[in-house]
């Protein structure tokens, strides 16, 4: 499960809208319909309904928005119980370039001692920008 998906129900939910919701988000309109799309498969219940030009939110999403702005928090809070010991580089960046820049990169970058820890996050663009 990704957090972002409830991030993005969430944006959905304030904005009304996919493409508001996919600008905020800043992806495309139909990359955050198939986001929606796995978290309703995630779930395994439809949070909206397609219409010809608009979405309708249903409340099984809008019934339970508190409780997905609570588990944000609570993975939050999580994460920086975690990570406030470690001090840590993400870098985030397309397939290719993972491939063909990141060994040198991560050579260069492995010499400092004081980064415990190195996260690689390959995505498509959209991704990576969001």
């Amino acid at each position: 499960m990704n957090i972002m998906l409830i991030e993005d129900a969430l944006a959905l939910i304030e904005e009304g809208s996919m493409r508001g919701a996919a600008e905020r988000r800043n992806v495309t309109q139909p990359a955050f319909s198939r986001r929606i799309a796995t978290l309703e498969n995630w779930l395994g219940v439809k949070l909206v309904e397609r219409l010809a030009n608009k979405v309708e939110i249903k409340d099984a999403l809008l019934n339970r928005q508190d409780e997905f702005r609570s588990l944000l928090k609570k993975m939050d809070s999580l994460r920086g119980e975690y990570t406030s010991s470690v001090n840590s580089l993400k870098i985030g960046t397309q397939h290719t370039l993972a491939s063909s820049v990141f060994p040198e990169i991560y050579s260069q970058i492995s010499k400092y001692k004081f980064i415990d820890k190195i996260r690689l996050r390959t995505r498509n663009q959209d991704e990576i920008i969001s």
